[in-house]
């Protein structure tokens, strides 16, 4: 019994590394790479002479798309969960992977806008990188959700949920009172969603001009090796920590790290793409 009892502990943890392997080395990665993309994207062809139009149009889109798609999410769990018939079910796996992409572009132009911005009207210094950090982590432990920086790419989510179009915020209210419903997920998007950007914004700037500035190539190599190696001793003492405390400690600044190391892969595959926001 004794024994048996180790084989399936044995399993469970090996299971356990290699799903979250998966997860960090391969979902992760990729995921930065559609946001690299599409982040490129919009540095070429939205007005890439003019910043303050660039900025502010990326503001209206990311805050107005997400504040938008929370509001209608009622309607699409009621109208779009059902996959009884089979047509409803193509239409659901259709327009589930559409609203992915469409709630992923905004949550791009999201973070472009206030990062964008940031570095507009406030230069790429040490002190701009230092004032984000120090503000965006004030008004995350005031609003009690420190915990959202820590997201990704600890956060894997699955295609073919039940909660696709659920859009969570800070203190659960439902559409039976409007108003309070309508402010909590202003307060989520506007407010918490931003200072999680400007959270990122200071450790990512301050590596780009602190850690190993040149070569750049070094500096990426020294950031994803960083990130990767606490995230992966993060999960292999995340078992343990929940047996004995029931709680989950997330590495915020090494996702930063992982994510900020992995971002600059063009210097590494020698592309000729734009620059990175900080650089």
């Amino acid at each position: 019994m004794a024994n048996m009892r180790a084989v399936q502990s044995l399993n469970t943890y090996a299971w356990l590394a290699l799903d979250n392997i998966w997860a960090i080395f391969v979902i992760g990665v990729l995921v930065v790479f559609y946001w690299r993309g599409t982040w490129e994207l919009l540095d070429h062809n939205l007005y890439p002479d003019d910043g303050a139009k660039s900025t502010w149009i990326c503001v209206a889109i990311g805050n107005g798309g997400l504040f938008f798609a929370a509001m209608l999410q009622e309607s699409l769990n009621k109208h779009m969960t059902s996959k009884n018939a089979t047509s409803k079910w193509i239409l659901w796996f259709f327009f589930n992977h559409l609203f992915s992409y469409v709630m992923g572009f905004f949550s791009v132009c999201h973070w472009r806008g206030i990062w964008h911005g940031l570095n507009h009207y406030t230069g790429k210094t040490d002190e701009s990188y230092i004032y984000s950090l120090v503000v965006g982590q004030i008004l995350l432990w005031l609003l009690r959700s420190a915990k959202m920086v820590s997201a990704p790419p600890n956060l894997c989510l699955h295609d073919t949920g039940d909660d696709v179009f659920t859009c969570e915020s800070r203190f659960h209210q439902t559409p039976k009172n409007r108003e309070l419903y309508v402010l909590d997920h202003l307060l989520n998007v506007v407010v918490i969603w931003n200072s999680v950007v400007l959270m990122w914004r200071g450790p990512s700037g301050s590596a780009c001009t602190g850690l190993l500035p040149s070569p750049k190539r070094q500096s990426a190599n020294t950031e994803r090796s960083e990130g990767q190696r606490a995230i992966s001793e993060y999960w292999r003492s995340e078992v343990r920590r929940e047996q004995r405390t029931g709680e989950q400690a997330h590495p915020s600044l090494s996702d930063s790290n992982y994510l900020e190391g992995t971002d600059p892969l063009h210097y590494l595959l020698e592309t000729q793409a734009a620059p990175h926001p900080c650089f």
